[in-house]
């Protein structure tokens, strides 16, 4: 007799970027780890606009996260920005399970990518009752 064994494939996945109107997120470099890699994939996306048309307080504030929190210049990358979803579908569509550390990654994640529907985890407490830990 042969047993069925069903694995839930899963990866981490986790990304660094600044703020721009509209409570929109730029991502600038993303990190994907699947089960079986040693090593995550990373990549790092060029600005989706030049520095000079963010407003003032953008500025401002994505100057405070390179600075002190990720190191990451606005400027920097090669990846253009409408390759996300294709990265994202070509690299998850095998795995059930998405795990995040935080809320604001979850929503971002929730968005991304358009075809595939995974279970997303939140690998940190920061969510009320009410919310919905797991999509």
């Amino acid at each position: 007799m042969t047993s069925l064994v069903f694995i839930r494939m899963s990866a981490v996945v986790d990304h660094q970027g600044f703020s721009k109107p509209s409570k929109k997120f730029v991502v600038k470099e993303l990190a994907i780890l699947c089960d079986g890699m040693v090593k995550p994939l990373t990549f790092t996306f060029a600005p989706p606009f030049p520095w000079h048309d963010l407003p003032p307080e953008y500025k401002r504030r994505n100057a405070w996260v390179e600075r002190h929190y990720t190191g990451l210049k606005w400027n920097s990358g090669t990846i253009p920005h409408d390759r996300i979803e294709e990265i994202l579908c070509s690299h998850l569509k095998d795995n059930e399970v998405l795990y995040v550390k935080g809320r604001e990654k979850v929503n971002w994640l929730r968005t991304h990518p358009k075809p595939y529907h995974h279970v997303i985890e939140n690998l940190e407490n920061d969510y009320d009752d009410d919310d919905d830990a797991i999509s």
